[in-house]
């Protein structure tokens, strides 16, 4: 059945250029384009999105240029042959760094293409790098060599990067913290407003060292921590893009400064004080009359009483 679909799949490998593989929400997995098989995304690394737990939803399908990325394919039940590996269909926009098969998979009945890979064993493991921007196919082959399923991927450029809270999932930025206290930020690649996946070595710097430091950086992660009160500058480097960050540090006295009613300021609160005691003694109506005006009233009430 499989050796059937040759002349189909290699029909379909040039429509597939042109579209995209099928989404999962939140299984990180996708059936392949003609249904045979599932592929997964692996962590390729501390430089890939695709290790936050959560942060990548289906099956992503644009790659960062210059990343390195790793996924998994099982063969479904309805394949005679299902051992299976992944080969890139001929491009030279990826090139394969690595591939393993697990020569004892064997399928789980009842758990055809559920995406759950605890119950849908992986047949084969292959890691790739992204060379070239456009799209690229990999297949899923039976050990027989004949291709039983692929889907397409998108190699794209980095437009821009994004200096997020590590534990942040909607874009929280960081604007603010006190002295003292440590910060864990990631970057995340975006080519087009869209988050890319791969794993690429990112530099993390602190222009204002004295202000906040770096205690540890690993990958798209690192861990800021705020020494004395000031504007720190966080700047980021990866997929030939930066970004830079401010960050502004507060010591334990900053705050919104306190003012007594009727004052600017001390020095005023006590003036007015003293004003208004002498408004008061020469019978003025008025707590905000200046004491020149206090004196003009208490020397002509006599006259304002005729």
């Amino acid at each position: 059945m499989i050796a059937s679909r040759w002349s189909t799949v290699g029909a379909l490998l040039g429509v597939a250029m042109t579209g995209s593989c099928t989404e999962v929400g939140g299984s990180g997995s996708s059936q392949g384009e003609l249904g045979y098989g599932s592929f997964r995304w692996q962590c390729a690394g501390a430089g890939d999105i695709t290790c936050v737990e959560g942060r990548v939803t289906g099956f992503p399908t644009k790659v960062a240029l210059g990343s390195e990325v790793e996924m998994s394919f099982g063969l479904g039940s309805s394949v005679p042959v299902r051992t299976g590996w992944l080969e890139l269909a001929g491009s030279s926009r990826a090139r394969e760094l690595s591939r393993s098969s697990n020569p004892s998979y064997d399928y789980i009945p009842d758990c055809d293409l559920d995406y759950d890979f605890d119950c849908d064993p992986v047949g084969a493991t292959a890691r790739y790098q992204a060379q070239e921007s456009g799209l690229v196919s990999v297949l899923g082959l039976a050990d027989d060599g004949t291709v039983a399923d692929f889907v397409t991927l998108s190699i794209a450029p980095a437009t821009s990067l994004a200096v997020v809270r590590a534990d942040a999932y909607d874009g929280d930025v960081v604007t603010h913290g006190d002295v003292g206290a440590t910060i864990d930020l990631r970057v995340e690649p975006y080519a087009s407003g869209q988050l890319l996946v791969g794993h690429l070595d990112y530099s993390w710097v602190s222009l204002e060292p004295s202000v906040a430091a770096f205690v540890s950086t690993e990958g798209h992660l690192a861990t800021l921590e705020l020494r004395q009160a000031g504007t720190a500058y966080v700047q980021v480097q990866g997929g030939g893009r930066e970004d830079t960050i401010a960050i502004e540090v507060l010591s334990s006295n900053d705050g919104p400064e306190r003012r007594p009613p009727g004052g600017d300021s001390a020095d005023e609160t006590e003036g007015g004080t003293t004003d208004a005691g002498t408004d008061t003694a020469s019978g003025s109506d008025s707590g905000t009359a200046t004491g020149e005006t206090s004196t003009e009233t208490g020397t002509g009430s006599t006259g304002g009483m005729q």
